[in-house]
Parts: structure tokens; C-alpha cells; sequence
């Protein structure tokens, strides 16, 4: 069910505790981490769930879990788990894990197996998890994994006096709106484009 708030200061995020718009539904997706820190990510994971399906409303099944060694590669154990039905991989990546770690599996997920995915660093559950405590990490990253299975987490409705919005929004109208930047780094080899769209008229 949809539920109408009032924004003030610009500010919408404390309403999210009231439940997500279209919470996901994972049935079959993965679970990858590190064995060295099974204690801690247990406990973790769990609360991710907890989150997940008590604050959010996500239904979430068991993950098919596999673990890897700090010094090994997951990517992979990656490669020979992903199937076209998977929904979604969770990949906790080891403490101190080198960048180009991130870069092999984000490059498998986008392009050589094509699969959603949420990588997390093991430090942003251990240090953040100090700082703010595991709730606000774990309500984050639920987010994040509900936005990319496709579930909008809310939306604004884009009414105005005297039908200013009109005739692109409202009505029968169909109308994409497009964001694109692009930024050029020093040694990025080249130009990177970012690209995000509207799909729906929320």
C-alpha cells in the first residue's frame, strides 16, 4: 500500500521506516564473503535480513552462500555460480582487498555474466558498524539492493498549479526524463559517461 507524506526541509528519508513503494523479492541470488570474518559477517547478515524484510517489507530467501580465502580471488567462484536466473549477487570483499578486486567483479557482473549486484567492503560493516552502529549500515545497503532489483524506493508526484507540468507529465503522457554527465580524470584513461533514466512514471 502507498502512503502519502508531507516533505519538509527537503528531507524524506525518516518516512522510508514506514515501508519501501515496491519492496523486491529475492528468490534466488547469491551470498559471497570472505571466511575469515564469518563471525562478524553472520551477525551482519542477519541484521541485513531483519531490516530488509521487517523495515522495508523485502521478502528475502536463503542466499546460495560460498566463502573464499582473504588472499584468493572471488571472482571466479563468481563466474561459475552465475546463471541467467540469478537475481542478484552480494559480494562482501576482505579487509584491505585491492580495488582492481572490485573492478574483475564489477566487470563480470556488467558485462562478461550480466547479473545485479552489491559489493560491500568488509570495512564499511566493521567500521561503520562502530561508528553508527549495524542498523543504519544494513538499512543503506537494503536500500541499495532494493533500488537495483527494480523496486523504486519512493517517488514524487510531479503535480503543479495550473497544470504547469503539463503535457509531459500527467495525463496519458509518456516521458523519459534523462540525466547524462560526463567527467574526465586524470589517468581514467578517457572520458567516463554517467547515465540514468526514468522508467515508469513514478
Amino acid at each position: 500500500s502507498r502512503e502519502k507524506h508531507l516533505v519538509k526541509d527537503g528531507s524524506f528519508i525518516r518516512w522510508l521506516t514506514n515501508g519501501l513503494q515496491c519492496p523486491a523479492r529475492l528468490d534466488d541470488w547469491l551470498f559471497i564473503y570472505p571466511s575469515e570474518n564469518w563471525s562478524t559477517l553472520d551477525i551482519w547478515f542477519r541484521s541485513l535480513r531483519d531490516i530488509a524484510q521487517g523495515t522495508f517489507g523485502m521478502v528475502i530467501s536463503d542466499p546460495h552462500r560460498f566463502c573464499f580465502s582473504s588472499e584468493e580471488d572471488p571472482t571466479p567462484i563468481l563466474e561459475d555460480l552465475l546463471t541467467p536466473n540469478r537475481q542478484m549477487a552480494l559480494i562482501v570483499l576482505p579487509l584491505n582487498a585491492p580495488r582492481k578486486v572490485y573492478k574483475r567483479l564489477k566487470l563480470c557482473t556488467c558485462s562478461k555474466f550480466p547479473c545485479i549486484s552489491q559489493v560491500v567492503r568488509f570495512e564499511t560493516i566493521k567500521n561503520q558498524g562502530k561508528r553508527k552502529g549495524m542498523a543504519t549500515v544494513c538499512k543503506n545497503i537494503a536500500l541499495q539492493m532494493n533500488a537495483k532489483l527494480g523496486g523504486p524506493l519512493w517517488h514524487v508526484n510531479l503535480v503543479a498549479a495550473d497544470n504547469a507540468t503539463m503535457p509531459f507529465f500527467g495525463g496519458d503522457s509518456l516521458t523519459m526524463v534523462i540525466g547524462i554527465d560526463v567527467h574526465e580524470a586524470p589517468g581514467a584513461g578517457g572520458p567516463q559517461m554517467g547515465f540514468a533514466a526514468s522508467v515508469d512514471a513514478n
